[in-house]
């Protein structure tokens, strides 16, 4: 399916598979490059995504599993160079993060901040690698989901359900 904006720009183009998204999936800039290239399968993100600067060159590289990040990320400044200090990424939609990166690996906290300024997900970062507890928040910010890596592998997650019943693990 390809989306277009209200000037009939493409915006995405999003391939499904009995109303799942299943095979690629792309995001456009304005300008028709692509933003974003990336898998999905039943749903989820799977292999790797990769987004790109304007200019064409690429920015970061991760990889899913079964919709989870997994393994290390990377980034790369708009000249192709491994990416050192204090990172931006702003979308069209107005959500942007923040990170740190060091020789082109994410280091420390991440935070994902919704188009209004809230926190989205917050997570962190070791050598490139998603490591320790991310912790996802609804738009009345409660938790809504909690998972946990090691060393970019995923361990758990745990996930309020329906009407606000917690699934195993009780969030305080």
């Amino acid at each position: 399916m390809i989306y277009f904006d209200s000037t009939g720009t493409k915006t995405r183009l999003v391939t499904y598979k009995k109303g799942k998204r299943n095979g690629a999936e792309y995001v456009y800039y304005p300008n028709g490059k692509t933003q974003v290239q990336s898998t999905n399968r039943n749903g989820w993100p799977q292999g790797r995504s990769t987004s790109y600067y304007p200019n064409g060159q690429v920015e970061w590289t991760k990889q899913y599993r079964d919709g989870k990040l997994f393994g290390e990320r990377v980034l790369r400044d708009s000249t192709g160079a491994l990416y050192n200090g204090d990172y931006l990424t702003e979308y069209q939609s107005g959500a942007r993060y923040t990170t740190n990166c060091i020789n082109g690996r994410p280091h420390g906290e991440w935070n994902m901040l919704r188009p209004n300024g809230e926190i989205s997900y917050t997570g962190h970062y070791t050598n490139g690698f998603p490591d320790g507890e991310y912790i996802y928040f609804d738009n009345d910010g409660k938790i809504f989901r909690k998972e946990y890596y090691e060393m970019g592998k995923f361990i758990r997650s745990t996930q309020r359900g329906a009407n606000g019943a917690a699934t195993p693990d009780q969030y305080p």
